[in-house]
């Protein structure tokens, strides 16, 4: 029996696995927790719900040990902590599934689902078949055939998940903690997750589950528990409450309308794509977006939604066909590009959208550099000016320049980004999965802010996973499937099953990017 084991032997029956009593964490003179109380028990699926800052990260780090509390005790397995170590939090079987995935690519799939403990022979060298059959076995309990020898690297986003979900059970974790799993899952994929993460909780594991995607929270938790501002607001069964009543608790008001009431008046094509093809991936692809027109770009996973809204602003080679802005060809490389107004926020904003290790101020200046310079050196006076207007026009929190911005929450990270390219006044907006991690209240705020841009006639490219976001923000809708351009739908006629219909090119005819708005609807429909 392993250590995880027998503290999981010893817990009384009725004990919870986890109880955390009033924990309190602060950062400087930013409050994260205050006084938290929670419970998990063995056997439940319990939803951590709240706003990006409501402490939600802050909690996750202080269960992994990561973070030692100011106040308060954590009680695992029946024993009382006044902090625990990562290593402690380990020894007591508890397991954390990041959003961001911690695998290495180059090493296989064995290799790193037992990183660490990998199985040895008697001569104490690593036992390439032992690896692969334990984590074959490991992956079998998941309901997985991914094979063991396979490099990570070769994997699908959603097989990577089962792989980081592997690891949880190869430490034999009682307590798994899973950060945003689905953010970059949709589908089948999300089936997988879903029925993996029920046959971890028959099996008696306790599973504390945060999503923005309140679906999730509803088909999957036993209860939820709800924080905001670093406090806890409530802690009850899934089945005594309703999305609406969910967001009030999560936001602190009723959210009336989630998507803002859209007044569309599109004027003349600004942006125009012309058989455009990136080798691969895209093939032919035609389509037109008009100024103050919000157009979005829909399709299943490697359909050619982010391939294409690279290639508009110079991040993609376009083997052939053209690209133009304003009648003129459009710029070919992405500076170039945002000189000429078309910039684009990219769906990774970890990766491609922020300068983790640098400010508020410097993030949100970057573009607009020459502007700020003062005798041929940068202003700093200047760059706070221009930091305070965007933080405030953006409703961005904290509301200090000076703040590291990888201490802001996922949905003020995005706003940072956002208000870098809408401050330069842009004509064209590409927007890659721009509510990717946000919660439901900053959504609400970034969608005003896009039809407050399309209000001043920025025409706006929304590449999305979400259907519901499609539809609630744009006037037309542009399918894709496997690198073409299957279906055109305006506002009327697009429903969630007619862009599926398109997106598994079940059944939709394909529809020209030149048609007009009734062609389009009179194919969509046939």
């Amino acid at each position: 029996m392993g250590s995880s084991d027998a503290t999981a032997a010893a817990v009384r029956p009725g004990e919870p696995l986890l109880r955390l009593a009033g924990v309190s964490k602060a950062f400087g003179g930013v409050q994260a927790l205050s006084d938290i109380s929670f419970e998990l028990a063995a056997g439940e699926i319990h939803a951590l719900a709240g706003e990006n800052g409501a402490g939600k990260s802050t909690f996750v780090k202080l269960v992994a040990g990561v973070y030692p509390p100011d106040a308060g005790s954590v009680v695992l397995n029946g024993e009382e902590h006044a902090r625990l170590t990562p290593k402690l939090a380990r020894q007591a079987g508890i397991a954390v599934v990041h959003q961001e995935f911690n695998l290495l690519p180059e090493l296989s799939v064995g290799e790193n689902i037992l990183l660490g403990a990998l199985p040895r022979d008697r001569w104490k060298t690593v036992s390439a078949k032992r690896t692969q059959r334990t984590a074959a076995e490991l992956l079998a309990r998941l309901g997985s055939t991914i094979d063991p020898r396979r490099l990570v690297r070769e994997l699908t986003v959603a097989q990577q998940q089962l792989v980081e979900i592997a690891k949880a059970l190869a430490v034999d974790a009682r307590i798994i903690l899973l950060d945003e799993p689905s953010t970059v899952l949709s589908g089948d994929e999300l089936d997988v997750l879903h029925a993996v993460l029920r046959r971890l909780r028959d099996d008696g594991r306790g599973l504390i589950y945060i999503s923005h995607r309140l679906n999730e929270v509803f088909a999957l938790a036993d209860r939820v528990t709800v924080f905001k501002d670093g406090r806890h607001v409530s802690t009850c069964d899934t089945s005594e409450l309703d999305h609406d009543e969910l967001i009030r608790r999560m936001v602190g008001r009723p959210l009336v309308e989630l998507f803002p009431q859209r007044h569309p008046s599109p004027g003349q094509p600004v942006l125009e794509v012309d058989n455009v093809s990136v080798p691969g991936k895209l093939f032919d692809v035609s389509f037109s977006l008009r100024q103050g027109e919000i157009v979005g770009l829909a399709g299943l996973g490697g359909s050619g939604r982010t391939t294409i809204a690279r290639a508009i602003v110079g991040l993609e080679r376009v083997a052939a066909g053209h690209i133009s802005l304003d009648g003129a060809p459009a710029p070919r490389s992405p500076a170039a590009c945002a000189r000429a107004g078309l910039v684009m926020v990219p769906e990774d904003r970890k990766t491609h959208g922020i300068l983790a290790e640098h400010s508020v101020a410097f993030n949100l200046s970057l573009p607009s550099l020459q502007r700020l310079l003062r005798h041929r050196f940068l202003s700093p006076r200047a760059e706070k000016v221009m930091a305070d207007r965007l933080i405030k026009e953006f409703g961005i929190r904290p509301p200090t320049p000076g703040t590291d911005i990888r201490r802001l929450s996922g949905g003020n990270q995005q706003k940072v980004v956002l208000a870098r390219w809408l401050a330069q006044s842009p004509k064209v907006v590409v927007l890659d999965e721009p509510t990717r991690g946000v919660d439901v209240g900053a959504k609400a705020e970034i969608y005003a802010l896009v039809e407050r841009l399309r209000e001043t006639g920025v025409s706006v490219l929304l590449a999305s996973s979400e259907l519901p976001e499609i539809l609630g923000t744009c006037d037309r809708v542009l399918v894709l499937h496997e690198g073409q351009l299957v279906a055109e739908m305006d506002r009327a006629t697009a429903t969630e099953e007619a862009i599926m219909r398109a997106a598994t090119n079940s059944g939709s005819a394909t529809v020209s990017a030149g048609a007009s708005d009734d062609d389009a609807r009179d194919s969509a429909c046939r």
